[in-house]
């Protein structure tokens, strides 16, 4: 292994305790991320920054025009038929 990889590797190594709640990774490690994203793994946990904006975030901000005025308040017989 490249002596310099190993060197990179123990620069970013931390040992963290375990709590009852979980683990506490330093905000520093994660400069202007507001999410991040973890994986479960067989032998690893990887924490990675979430850098894409929820989608769900953007629904409804560009509605289109239906010609139904009540569609939020029928929107299951709409999508599903039936007069209930």
């Amino acid at each position: 292994m490249d002596d310099n990889l190993v060197v990179i590797i123990k620069e970013n190594l931390m040992r963290i305790a375990v709590t009852d709640q979980g683990v506490v990774i330093p905000r520093d490690w994660f400069p202007d991320v507001e999410e991040v994203d973890v994986e479960k793994t067989r032998d690893a946990v990887v924490v990675r920054p979430n850098l894409a904006p929820d989608p769900v975030l953007e629904l409804g901000k560009n509605p289109i025009e239906c010609g139904i005025s009540d569609g939020s308040e029928q929107h299951d017989r709409y999508l599903y038929g039936g007069n209930s």
